[in-house]
């Protein structure tokens, strides 16, 4: 891995202090407590510059090292790295470098489980966006929303807008007790 900007500025080496390979076996389903983050997790844990930063960074390390498994939806992901390299909402974007690797780092930390959608997916995304009639951005948070309900996992989110899903166990992350 790339030190120097990259490691001050994403999720560098030391956020993995454990380094060991998990498995779907690891948590059954009926039995875990997954959680999930949003985009907007990754985003404020990765960016220096954002005043939210060093509560969200000392929060994702705490997730993706503790004994619970961290949800990374493939969807939220991928958003974290078209956000993070758009230049119409930073001056100075991520490199794509930098933010796939950062994605790397992050799917290699100990509670890491990478998440797609499964089988029920579609079907739940669909009933919740008939839930709150979602058009435009509501679709995606919904079919974000799917992967938790799927998982049987709390959503952690800075959008307070997921409440609206009374299927999905949602919370603000600075309201987390870890």
């Amino acid at each position: 891995m790339r030190s120097g900007r990259w490691a001050r500025e994403g999720f560098a080496p030391e956020l993995i202090s454990r380094q060991t390979q998990l498995s779907s076996k690891r948590w059954p389903k009926a039995n875990h407590s997954m959680r999930c983050v949003d985009v907007n997790v990754l985003v404020y844990a990765h960016r220096r510059d954002l005043p939210e930063h060093s509560d969200y960074r000392r929060l994702l390390e705490r997730l993706a090292n503790d004994d619970q498994p961290l949800g990374l939806p493939d969807l939220a992901l991928g958003a974290f790295v078209r956000v993070m390299t758009d230049r119409r909402i930073f001056t100075e974007p991520t490199t794509s470098d930098e933010a796939w690797e950062a994605v790397d780092a992050l799917l290699a930390a100990p509670a890491a489980m990478q998440l797609r959608a499964g089988e029920r997916h579609w079907r739940l995304f669909r009933q919740l966006a008939l839930d709150i009639d979602a058009r435009g951005n509501d679709i995606a948070d919904a079919y974000l929303a799917a992967y938790a309900l799927e998982n049987n996992a709390t959503w952690l989110s800075t959008d307070r807008g997921f409440a609206r899903f009374h299927r999905l166990r949602w919370t603000h992350p600075r309201d987390l007790e870890i």
